[in-house]
């Protein structure tokens, strides 16, 4: 029986764009093929960890992480001339640093696509 593995039930997305302070050209939207990098930039919700971040993707992908710094972003304000003002949603952002590079697609692909490759 193999190992399990325990999946966090939190949306993690990947942000495409360099990170504050990245030695990395960033490529044209819409050129193909990849570009390397060792910082990567992730968005979930606040009750998210630094350690779960770095348990995830050492099981998940098999990535060594060599550090993780995490930035709580509040929601934005909105007064829609109404009685009651609305607030978006408060998420973290994690700046992820890697101990090797990791090559990412420019474009992503279309989820279509990524549904037909899974089986």
């Amino acid at each position: 029986m193999p190992p399990r593995i325990w999946m966090p039930n939190f949306p993690l997305r990947l942000k495409l764009k360099a990170p504050p302070q990245a030695h990395v050209k960033m490529p044209q939207p819409g050129t193909e093929g990849t570009f390397k990098t060792k910082e990567l930039v992730f968005e979930t919700v606040p009750q998210m960890t630094k350690l779960e971040i770095k348990q995830f993707l050492r099981a998940a992908y098999g990535i060594d992480v060599n550090n993780v710094h995490s930035l709580v972003v509040m929601g934005k304000r909105k007064n829609e001339h109404t009685r009651m003002p609305v607030q978006e949603k408060d998420f973290k952002r994690f700046y992820v640093k890697l101990k090797s590079d990791v090559e990412l697609p420019n474009v992503p692909k279309p989820l279509d696509k990524v549904n037909q490759a899974t089986p």
